[in-house]
C-alpha cells in the first residue's frame, strides 16, 4: 500500500511539472533571451552610399551636332581708299553650309553679303573716315568667324579728289604719292599738292601717310589758295612717329569754299634727317553738305 502510494505521488509530480512548462493563457513574459536592438544594429552611417562627385552628370563632353566654326578670309591693303559699290576680295566655307557672312565696320555689322552672288558692298552707308573694316561668317550651328579688322579710309557719301599735280601713284591703293628728299645740308624741302573742291562741300579732309625704320615729323596744312603763305590756312596737324596716318579735318555746316585748295606736306626735323628720303602718299577726301 505505502509502495502503491509512492508511485501515485511521484505520477502526480511529474504531471505537475508538466503542466508547469506551458504558457496555455498566453500571459508569460519575455525571458533573458528576447534580442534587442544594440552595438551590432546596422544603422546608416559613413558607409552609406549617397550621391556625390562620383555622380555622372551631362558636362563638356557632350558633343554639339555641328562643332566646327566656318572659316572667312579678306584681303585688302591697310589703308586704302575707298568709295561707291565694291567687290571684296573674300572667301568662306564650312563643312556644313555658311549660312550668313556679314560686314563689319568698327565691329558693328551694317549689312550683309548676297551669297549668291559676287561679294559686293555699297560702301556709301559708311560714315567717311578712317574705319576697322572686317567680315564675320555663321553657319546653320550658331558658329560664327570673324576676320581680323583692317583699317581703310572711306568716302560715304562724299569723294576723294584727284591732285593736279605731277605725283605718282602711291604705295595705297587710290592714293597720291611722292618721295620727299633731304639734302645733305639739311635744306628743307616742302611739299604741295592742289585740288579743286567742288561747290556745296561741306567738310574737306587730308591725310598723310609715311613708314620708316625711324621717327619723322611732318605737319600737314589744308586750305584754299596755292599754299599756306599766298592763300589761307584753315586746317593743320602735326605729328612724330615711325609710322603714321595724320589726318585734317576742315569742317564748315555753313559750306565750305568751293575752288583750289592746297595740302601742304612740311618736314618739322628735317636737320635730322640730311641726305635722306621718304616715301609719303597723300589724299585728300570732300564730304557733300548735309
Amino acid at each position: 500500500m505505502i509502495r502503491f502510494l509512492s508511485i501515485s505521488l511521484f505520477a502526480i509530480a511529474l504531471a505537475a511539472a508538466a503542466c508547469g512548462s506551458g504558457n496555455d493563457d498566453g500571459s508569460g513574459t519575455p525571458a533573458d533571451v528576447t534580442v534587442e536592438p544594440g552595438d551590432d544594429a546596422v544603422e546608416p552611417g559613413d558607409d552609406a552610399v549617397e550621391p556625390g562627385d562620383d555622380t555622372v552628370e551631362p558636362g563638356d563632353d557632350t558633343v554639339p551636332a555641328d562643332p566646327n566654326p566656318p572659316e572667312v578670309s579678306l584681303t585688302l591693303t591697310r589703308y586704302a581708299a575707298i568709295s561707291g559699290i565694291i567687290d571684296l576680295d573674300c572667301s568662306w566655307s564650312d563643312d556644313e553650309e555658311v549660312i550668313k557672312v556679314e560686314v563689319l565696320i568698327d565691329g558693328e555689322p551694317v549689312g550683309e553679303l548676297d551669297l549668291e552672288i559676287r561679294a559686293t558692298f555699297d560702301t556709301t552707308v559708311i560714315q567717311p573716315g578712317v574705319h576697322g573694316l572686317s567680315l564675320r561668317a555663321s553657319d546653320a550651328a550658331g558658329n560664327t568667324t570673324e576676320t581680323e579688322a583692317i583699317h581703310a579710309i572711306f568716302a560715304g557719301k562724299g569723294e576723294f579728289l584727284q591732285f593736279e599735280d605731277a605725283w605718282f601713284d602711291g604705295i595705297l591703293p587710290g592714293w597720291a604719292g611722292f618721295s620727299l628728299v633731304i639734302p645733305e645740308a639739311g635744306e628743307v624741302d616742302h611739299q604741295k599738292g592742289h585740288v579743286t573742291v567742288p561747290d556745296g562741300t561741306g567738310e574737306v579732309r587730308g591725310y598723310l601717310y609715311w613708314k620708316s625704320q625711324h621717327d619723322w615729323e611732318f605737319t600737314l596744312d589744308i586750305g584754299t589758295g596755292t599754299c599756306p603763305h599766298s592763300g589761307v590756312l584753315l586746317a593743320t596737324e602735326q605729328h612724330k612717329a615711325h609710322e603714321w596716318l595724320l589726318e585734317v579735318i576742315y569742317t564748315d555746316p555753313a559750306g565750305a569754299p568751293g575752288g583750289a585748295w592746297f595740302a601742304h606736306v612740311d618736314p618739322m626735323d628735317y636737320t635730322d634727317h640730311g641726305g635722306e628720303s621718304i616715301q609719303l602718299d597723300l589724299i585728300m577726301l570732300v564730304v557733300p553738305k548735309h
